[in-house]
């Protein structure tokens, strides 16, 4: 999300400094108050275009959040579940267990190892390493 703002705020400030350079260019070229263009309209529909483009990126950005969020809950409950039918009191199968486990370990720190879900990411180890 950094990214997206550390990319999307120079553009704005470039373009920022576009439109005041040209109000300025605009300003020195035509000298008299009746020629000057008209600056409210032209700004209150650039700056409603803008809201818009920013309202609109956000809703995006917010929704592939919650999807990821989503996607992690659902694939973590299906790894507990593995985990607890591979486990002692039900089909007893130590090593798809521990290659179950090693699989959560290489994804969590391949995949996740930059966010807090890193640390929730991570199967329960075995009863028999507690």
């Amino acid at each position: 999300m950094l990214v997206q703002f550390a990319t999307f705020l120079p553009a704005g400030l470039l373009v920022y400094g576009f439109a005041c350079g040209f109000l300025v260019f605009c300003n020195r070229r035509q000298l008299k108050p009746a020629e000057w263009i008209p600056v409210a309209p032209f700004a209150t529909s650039i700056t409603t275009a803008f809201g818009l483009f920013l309202a609109f990126h956000a809703a995006n950005i917010w929704g592939n959040i919650a999807r990821a969020e989503r996607t992690h809950t659902a694939a973590e409950m299906a790894i507990k579940r593995l985990d607890e039918a591979l486990s002692p009191r039900q089909l007893n199968l130590p090593q798809f267990r521990q290659e179950l486990h090693r699989y959560v370990g290489y994804v969590a720190n391949d995949e996740w190892r930059k966010g807090a879900i890193a640390s929730s990411a991570r199967a329960p180890a075995p009863r028999s390493a507690r």
